[in-house]
């Protein structure tokens, strides 16, 4: 929903300009920048989607941030 949200939203942004209904520096800079979203977000939703990715991408921080587990312990009760 995010991804075609900022393509209308860039959309809107440019006729605005193109109608000259409104001039702005930032309006016309962020055209590109919500455009660009798309392209940026969408290999990390498949990342995130496509199971063989997933199982890797978890396994690497898993074990980036858990590091070394003690295997055995003494009880002394």
């Amino acid at each position: 929903m995010l991804l075609p949200l900022a393509n209308v939203i860039a959309s809107f942004l440019w006729f605005l300009d193109f109608a000259e209904i409104m001039h702005s520096n930032v309006a016309q800079r962020s055209i590109f920048m919500l455009c660009s979203l798309f392209a940026l977000a969408s290999p990390l939703i498949n990342m995130f989607y496509i199971p063989p990715y997933r199982k890797y991408l978890k396994s690497i921080f898993v074990q980036a941030t858990i590091g070394p587990v003690a295997t055995s312990f003494i009880y002394s009760g």
